[in-house]
């Protein structure tokens, strides 16, 4: 019986070892497995977002985070801070060929290698966003749902983003991500909405970013009009721009003033124009 029990004891020694092993083992492959990435392949003067990236490499949702992109291969990007950057080919970059892109997270504890395929191949046409008809900003007034229309029509895929108007970062998943060139995006969803914009790709692969459509609530900001100019008793007063900001004629009506007697009421000058010139001649 002793040597039963010993031996017992052994063997279950035997297979904890070689569990941890195991173990090991796959823990190690794991690590190992951060560094390698399929290739992606895009077009010259394209837009991309670094979540396509992280998508076609099925990295982990804890690795796109708190990071940055040391590695850029020459690409632009709208922030090296960003995991879901807006990544540019920009113009007169050198195709086809490849390039490295490195995402370091954690302070530089682990990285991710991207080759990326740039071919010589471009998006056709002018990309395109509109907001309930705006296409730059937009200024609500307690509404729900705005519209958001891309174009040109008919591609293979539209995506749509909102970025955060405190960080200037990009959404961590677009709002849509779909062949349509069309979505209702629900604002009442965000404390505070910031801009929106596409990313459209054709039959061909190749994707374009839109303009970007402030979305403001007339509640939470400031319409103020910016310009103007100090000059000293006698001096000869130069023609003057006005501007006011943000400048949406979709929901509001602007009315400029001007009453250079002080004589109340001012007149009506101008209606809805963004910038009033005051001729002093």
């Amino acid at each position: 019986m002793g040597r039963r029990f010993y031996s017992l004891i052994k063997n279950t020694q035997g297979r904890r070892s070689i569990l941890k092993v195991l173990l090991f083992t796959v823990l190690f492959a794991s690590v190992v497995q951060v560094g390698k990435a399929q290739i992606m392949t895009v077009c010259d003067e394209s837009t991309f977002m670094g979540y396509d990236i992280f998508e076609a490499d099925k990295t982990p949702n804890g690795h796109r985070s708190e990071g940055e992109w040391t590695t850029t291969g020459g690409l632009t990007f709208s922030n090296i801070n960003d995991p879901n950057a807006m990544i540019t080919v920009p113009a007169g970059f050198p195709t086809p060929t490849t390039v490295n892109l490195v995402w370091t997270y954690k302070n530089g504890t682990s990285s991710h290698t991207f080759p990326i395929s740039i071919s010589s191949n471009k998006f056709v046409g002018p990309a395109s966003l509109t907001a309930d008809g705006a296409s730059s900003d937009l200024l609500l007034c307690s509404k729900t749902d705005v519209a958001l229309d891309a174009d040109p029509n008919g591609e293979d895929n539209y995506q749509f983003w909102v970025i955060d108007p405190v960080t200037g970062m990009v959404g961590e998943d677009p709002v849509y991500d779909g062949n349509s060139d069309t979505y209702s995006l629900g604002v009442s969803e965000y404390e505070l909405l910031g801009s929106v914009f596409g990313i459209i790709r054709d039959a061909n692969g190749c994707t374009a970013q839109t303009n970007e459509v402030l979305i403001s609530d007339v509640s939470a900001i400031q319409v103020q009009v910016v310009g103007g100019i100090s000059v000293c008793q006698g001096a000869t007063i130069p023609d003057v721009d006005l501007e006011v900001l943000p400048f949406n004629t979709v929901n509001f009506t602007y009315n400029w003033f001007f009453d250079p007697e002080g004589v109340a009421p001012p007149d009506v000058v101008d209606t809805d124009v963004e910038i009033f010139s005051i001729d002093t001649s």
